[in-house]
């Protein structure tokens, strides 16, 4: 991707926010790992995204959310074999409303005050919410792979858990 900050997008209304994921992990479920690099979303069309081959051989394809990716299904077939998968990428890269709960409990910032109505890529978020709270974050790993971003923005909750404690 040309700007790795746009990775995650979010797009904040008065009380919720959505995510369009433009960087993501596939998982094959025939051979059961994850492919090497993460994929740059290229587009789909009424939400059927690409066909891919794994490694292993099975086919891979991808459906989504059509003009926002905020989920991600992976159906991996190889002779007889068939396994899928479904990312829920708001729970995944913790991106629910009780995390942007935490940021205003533990930092006193509320992105539904602050940015209503807006569009603000993750990383941006993040950068914004350091210079509010003049921190710095450190970055925590992912439990699947994922754009830095993400893992920037999982070490931010840890530091807000921790402060809150």
């Amino acid at each position: 991707m040309d700007d790795k900050h746009q990775s995650v997008v979010l797009h904040i209304n008065a009380r919720k926010v959505n995510i369009d994921v433009q960087e993501y992990p596939i998982f094959c479920g025939i051979c059961s790992s994850y492919f090497d690099k993460l994929r740059v979303h290229s587009g789909s069309r009424y939400g059927q995204g690409a066909c891919l081959q794994c490694d292993c051989g099975a086919e891979i394809n991808l459906r989504d959310g059509d003009n926002i990716v905020d989920w991600l299904g992976i159906y991996a077939s190889k002779e007889s074999e068939v396994a899928s998968v479904k990312f829920n990428f708001t729970e995944l890269f913790s991106l629910q409303k009780k995390h942007f709960n935490l940021i205003k409990g533990a930092l006193g910032y509320d992105i539904y005050k602050i940015r209503p109505n807006s569009e603000i890529s993750l990383s941006e978020l993040i950068w914004e919410i350091e210079a509010f709270a003049d921190l710095e974050v450190v970055p925590e790993k992912a439990s699947i792979p994922a754009p830095a971003c993400v893992e920037d923005w999982l070490g931010l909750l840890q530091m807000c858990r921790l402060k809150k404690s």
